[in-house]
């Protein structure tokens, strides 16, 4: 296989483990991610949407499931009332906190495959200087191209 195939089905598979193991805390890969980038005060969804690359759209209907299930609270700017700022509620702190628990589980369990620690350490040294190279990647901006 080459590398691209199996740097995409690593994904795949971080991405089912993950799934399974953040059910236990009754949240989605994605709200996780939404959790996180709130998680050190109130930001507004650009702020969310910059930090996960998740795009706009889905990131309102997720905010909105998440302030439905008391995770997070949504008020309006006071400069701009077009802005929705987000803040963690005590629910949404508790939540995030199991659901880091979660996550570390799940990376022990993708993990457990990478071999020895040391080569687990530089895969994801490898990993996080790609992440860097490219910076924030909006999935509004990967497209599939077609054929004319």
């Amino acid at each position: 296989m080459d590398t691209i195939h199996l740097l995409h089905r690593a994904g795949q598979v971080a991405d089912m483990v993950t799934a399974r193991h953040l059910a236990a805390v009754y949240l989605t890969p994605r709200q996780y991610m939404c959790l996180l980038a709130v998680e050190n005060g109130a930001v507004c969804q650009r702020d969310v949407v910059e930090r996960t690359g998740v795009d706009r759209s889905t990131v309102a209907d997720m905010c909105r499931r998440l302030e439905r299930d008391r995770m997070l609270t949504r008020t309006r700017g006071q400069l701009d009332s077009r802005r929705q700022e987000l803040e963690l509620t005590e629910e949404g702190k508790r939540t995030l906190k199991a659901a880091k628990a979660a996550m570390e589980r799940a990376e022990d369990t993708i993990f457990a495959g990478a071999g020895s620690k040391q080569e687990a350490d530089a895969l994801l040294r490898s990993l996080n200087s790609i992440a860097q190279e490219f910076g924030p990647i909006s999935s509004a901006i990967v497209s599939t191209p077609r054929r004319e």
